[in-house]
């Protein structure tokens, strides 16, 4: 786990470095809709309250025995969780991974492998892999209608989506046939629509699963004109792909028309990080969140107008950024500008921004 020094983290209202909800001057994030988790650090995954600021514990994921995956569903009133069961030692081959859904109410919802709950679930199975290599923690999706529940890629395991019926509690189907590990490499994380329909990009083309396909995918376009995408997502509604090419963030009609740029910064030349991440679309599909101002092994500092040159967050090894909301309006918003309408994400007292792993954002 990556070491973090914090200074003062302070606590009341929000601040925020945008100009009004139209890209105007002013204005604030409680016109925000839903609920927006970042994953970060040992604090783990954390819902931020738009209204206020205040960033509050969920769930920690880990390797190993215990929580692996967690996903809210949209409205933020259930939580979905993976729970590795079975402590791995010398001789233990099979993993053993619970899957449940249960109602939430918002509170921190940590438990350890021995705690898990068995009462109360919307539903909860058991599903036995036959290699230990599945037991690194991995992002987890329930489809809106909660009959699936998909577990992310990860090339290091050499392994596809693995997606679940959660009423039967079976594997229906493993994307992994066909992939190599480099394939995988490039994967993007999984997303659902509001129709239950599951895309998921490998090397900039986005992949399309519906009920009716069992355990195939259909390719729906080659993004960016076919020169390459990362990081890739669909809104809830289906109609708009965002994506990252260039360290810069893009967007486009799922169609394939109507392809722009929507962010652009000062680069600062590091291979490790720089430039915009992780795009999520908001539940009604009208806003994008990010991770901007990447920062690696360095103070707090970047190209957010209003980071104090004090204290903060400082992390040693991994990358990690701030989080911004901009409209999915087709304007190019420049983060070196104040003016230009982007919103910068702020803890309670409007001193420091809210900081986020390259992975695991989710908007509900």
């Amino acid at each position: 786990m990556k070491k973090l020094i914090f200074s003062t983290l302070i606590a009341t209202t929000l601040f925020i470095s945008s100009c009004s909800k139209e890209g105007g001057g002013g204005g604030n994030a409680a016109f925000l809709p839903g609920t927006l988790y970042v994953d970060f650090a040992t604090d783990g995954i954390q819902s931020y309250n738009f209204s206020n600021g205040k960033l509050s514990k969920v769930i920690k994921t880990m390797n190993g025995a215990g929580i692996t995956g967690c996903d809210i569903t949209y409205g933020s009133s259930e939580i979905a969780i993976s729970v590795g069961i079975v402590p791995l030692s010398v001789g233990v081959v099979r993993d053993t991974q619970t899957f449940l859904l249960r109602p939430w109410d918002g509170k921190n919802a940590q438990f350890s492998y021995k705690e898990v709950p068995q009462t109360g679930n919307i539903f909860s199975f058991t599903w036995i892999h036959p290699t230990k290599e599945f037991y690194k923690k991995s992002i987890i999706r329930i489809s809106p209608n909660k009959k699936y529940i998909a577990v992310d890629s990860n090339d290091s395991e050499e392994r596809g989506v693995l997606l679940f019926n959660t009423e039967t509690g079976k594997l229906i189907a493993d994307f992994t046939n066909g992939l190599t590990r480099d394939d995988l490499s490039y994967q993007s994380t999984l997303v659902w629509t509001e129709n239950n329909e599951m895309y998921s990009a490998i090397r900039g083309v986005l992949y399309r699963w519906k009920e009716a396909y069992g355990d195939r995918v259909e390719e729906v376009l080659a993004l960016n004109e076919g020169k390459g995408a990362s990081y890739v997502t669909v809104n809830p509604q289906g109609t708009r792909v965002a994506f990252r090419y260039k360290k810069h963030l893009w967007v486009q009609n799922i169609d394939g028309s109507n392809l722009h740029q929507v962010t652009t910064s000062q680069l600062t030349g590091s291979d490790k990080a720089d430039g915009e991440y992780h795009p999520v679309f908001s539940p009604d599909g009208k806003y994008i969140a990010f991770v901007g101002a990447p920062t690696v092994g360095r103070g707090w500092t970047d190209y957010d107008p209003l980071q104090p040159s004090y204290g903060g967050v400082h992390v040693v090894g991994s990358g990690y950024g701030y989080v911004f909301v901009i409209r999915d309006d087709d304007k190019l918003y420049d983060l070196e500008n104040d003016k230009s309408g982007f919103i910068v994400l702020r803890q309670e007292r409007g001193i420091h921004g809210v900081p986020s792993y390259f992975s695991g954002m989710m908007w509900r």
